[in-house]
């Protein structure tokens, strides 16, 4: 079949031109057809009529150039190949023309006319091979960006790799999270980068991808110090193009959510089969045809069976006529009707003859749907229980023999609080025959002397325990209640006890009354034992320092004079504060401390105490200050919150290395005021922290540090009179940290 012609468009105002042109293209080729257009005008009306293969221009034209048909035609059809035939043009025109797209140029001279159809082909050629590139160049793009979409629209990490495992190009985006990391494997070789169990599973999934073409699946781990991360490769085979080696597409997903959920899963459904099967109860699941689908082990056991023995059989392969012929019933109209059967008790006769009670629960099993596609039982042998109620139903009338002659009140209400029993020898405390309360209300009889009867007895209803001391005149009742239910679980009332406690009472407070009496003369005596050897210590000491004052008076230097009477001075001030404490603590245990809080400027408070611990500790300890509190105020008794703090800050520099470190910290809560008093002192053992703030105790570890050890005790009382606490932090040999707390209002 001929090739089709082209079609050409000649542009030019000479006649003789243009039939030199239509004799060179039509006369010697039927190859071309020829347009010709003479004018501005017929050149725009022919370019939009046909699609032309090639335009035909001359550089000079009436009222118009070749310089203008080549930017029309561009403006127009850029791809379409537009040649410049002149008689005219120097070479500077066809250079000019050349830059504005013209393909090339022919003279107009019989000699160089010639080759106008050469051109022509020469210049379609060119055209067709720069369409075909243009749209394989088009095809490509698409592709690549199909390719990228893809690759961003995936979850997972993408990648090309070839067939020795080596990552040759990353698919995914730089938007993805893992982008980084996959930048990072680009040029290495799986097993460089993998673990080796992972590594070889993935090359050998690799290599059956390109032997097979087609998709391979590998799930693998890693595992590092601290976890186990899950992945799954998909590994899909690549066209190769030309000479390239095959390349297989690699998409890796983190699969740890899902393989841990797996697991819990399986573990879950581990645990739910071991308490199934270790459930007193019989637990089996049937299906429509009644066939057992699921059985646990009590179920299997008590007809002799493993579960396994059991699936997939029936009530008739696995037992008598007799004993089917019970549930049978039951089964049908569960299945037809889908009505659950509830905690049904029923007597039955086993496989060996036996009677039996038997508690029944079967509910239907349905599908997605909605429909009944089965059952599922619970049976449990309540024959001991029965018998048992048996039994306690024989004993009722013994019982209430024992109960009347009992000295406690045995009472029981319905839900409307009406009595329907009261029994035991202690109902005497009400007089006269206690038959009378019987149909009565208690709100009414009791409301007056229990106050809130109604409340209590709605929450014992609720299914909630009660118990309370009760006061009836003289008498003093221990009542407790519980909820009274029925063989369902219902609750039907209340049962209470009520135990005449008076005496017992009064022997309590009593006995306390001793321990008191006896617990203050332990204190008097520890008080006298303490005193007395706080006492005998500075006096000896004043004395020893009179008799050297006495007797070497004329041989001591002025020097060892005023140190024998600063020590005495010492001496008479550590009685002194010895004699203060035990003052503080007998109003303490009195209960007539002074209190008169007031509103405190807190920080120059602060201050002044620590300004004095400074002058004397400022060579022998760090002394740090740290001020948190949020308001300018506070409200407490600056006496008694001084004592404290400087019997808290004493005790921390007392028991504090040299060159120590010893803080007070200041700061508030929402509620509170909080101080903390903190040193990195010897510590407190313990077994000592239990009794730290009884009068008298020291810790073990301060032999041979002066103390009373009441310091504590009454910082304790101070603290307590602000309606705060105070407690305590420490570690023997690495210090002690005090915080006391005191409400804002």
């Amino acid at each position: 079949m001929p090739p089709s012609p082209l079609h050409i468009l000649h542009v030019d105002d000479s006649v003789l031109d243009r039939e030199l042109v239509r004799d060179v293209l039509e006369r010697e080729s039927d190859q071309f057809v020829v347009t010709a257009a003479a004018s501005r005008q017929e050149f725009e009306i022919q370019l939009t009529k046909t699609n032309y293969d090639a335009v035909l221009t001359d550089f000079n034209i009436l009222g118009f150039e070749g310089l203008q048909v080549i930017d029309a035609v561009y403006k127009v059809t850029p791809s379409l190949p537009v040649i410049l035939v002149t008689g005219t043009g120097s070479e500077e025109v066809a250079v000019e023309a050349m830059k504005r797209g013209a393909v090339d140029y022919v003279i107009k001279s019989p000699k160089h006319i010639r080759r106008l159809p050469l051109v022509i082909l020469a210049a379609v050629e060119h055209k067709r091979l720069q369409d075909e590139q243009l749209l394989s160049e088009q095809a490509l793009r698409t592709s690549e960006e199909r390719l990228s979409a893809f690759a961003k629209a995936l979850p997972d990490l993408a990648f090309i790799v070839d067939g020795n495992g080596h990552f040759v190009r990353l698919l995914s985006g730089a938007d993805h999270h893992l982008y980084r990391e996959g930048q990072h494997l680009l040029g290495k070789c799986i097993r460089d980068v993998m673990p080796a169990h992972a590594a070889q599973q993935l090359l050998n999934a690799i290599h059956r991808t390109i032997a097979t073409t087609t998709t391979q699946s590998v799930e693998y781990q890693i595992e590092s110090s601290d976890n186990v991360k899950w992945f799954e490769a998909r590994i899909s085979p690549m066209q190769p193009m030309y000479d390239e080696k095959s390349m297989v597409a690699y998409i890796v997903r983190d699969i740890t959510d899902r393989k841990m959920g797996e697991i819990k899963l399986k573990r879950e459904r581990n645990l739910l089969r071991t308490l199934i099967d270790n459930v007193p109860d019989y637990i089996f699941v049937k299906d429509r045809s009644g066939r057992f689908i699921a059985s646990n082990t009590p179920h299997s056991a008590a007809i002799h069976r493993t579960p396994a023995q059991v699936i997939d059989k029936t009530d008739q392969d696995l037992q008598s006529p007799d004993f089917v012929q019970q549930f049978h019933n039951d089964d049908e109209e569960l299945m037809l009707t889908g009505v659950p059967l509830i905690n049904q008790e029923r007597l039955i006769h086993n496989a060996q003859g036996r009677s039996q009670w038997l508690l029944m629960t079967k509910v239907p099993l349905r599908n997605e749907l909605g429909d009944v596609i089965g059952l599922v039982g619970i049976s449990r042998d309540i024959t001991d229980r029965r018998q048992a109620e048996e039994l306690l139903r024989a004993s009722e009338a013994h019982l209430r023999a024992v109960v009347s002659g009992t000295p406690v009140i045995l009472f029981e209400v319905d839900t409307n609080g009406v009595v329907t029993f009261l029994q035991g020898r202690g109902v005497n405390i009400f007089g006269g025959d206690p038959n009378i309360f019987l149909g009565k209300s208690i709100f009414e009889t009791f409301g007056e002397f229990v106050p809130n009867i109604k409340e209590r007895f709605q929450s014992v209803l609720n299914g909630e325990e009660a118990s309370t001391i009760q006061t009836l005149g003289d008498i003093i009742l221990d009542v407790r209640y519980s909820p009274l239910k029925n063989n369902l679980g219902e609750i039907k009332g209340i049962i209470g006890v009520a135990n005449d406690i008076t005496e017992r009472l009064n022997a309590e407070k009593l006995r306390i009354e001793l321990e008191k009496e006896q617990e203050m003369i332990a204190l008097k005596e520890r008080f006298i034992a303490t005193a007395s050897h706080d006492f005998r210590t500075p006096l000896t000491i004043i004395k020893m320092s009179i008799h050297m004052l006495e007797t070497y008076l004329d041989r001591m230097s002025v020097e060892q004079r005023t140190a024998k009477l600063h020590q005495i001075h010492t001496e008479v001030d550590h009685m002194t504060q010895l004699l203060d404490d035990v003052l503080t603590m007998s109003k303490a245990n009195a209960g007539k401390l002074d209190f008169k809080p007031k509103s405190v400027a807190l920080k120059p408070f602060c201050e002044q105490i620590l300004d004095s611990f400074r002058s004397m500790a400022e060579k022998t300890h760090e002394v740090e200050f740290v001020y948190n509190y949020h308001y300018e105020e506070a409200h407490f008794d600056p006496n008694l919150i001084h004592y404290a703090l400087v019997n808290l800050l004493s005790n921390a520099f007392k028991y504090s290395p040299h060159n120590g470190h010893v803080c007070l910290k200041v700061e508030n809560d929402q509620n509170h005021l909080i101080f903390r008093v903190s040193d990195d002192g010897i510590g407190i053992p313990e077994i000592d922290q239990a009794n730290l703030f009884q009068p008298f105790h020291r810790a073990t570890n301060t032999r041979g540090i002066e103390g009373t050890g009441l310091g504590l005790s009454i910082v304790k009382s101070y603290v307590e009179l602000h309606r705060g606490t105070i407690s305590v932090q420490s570690k023997e040999d690495e210090g002690t940290v005090f915080t006391v707390s005191i409400p804002l209002k």
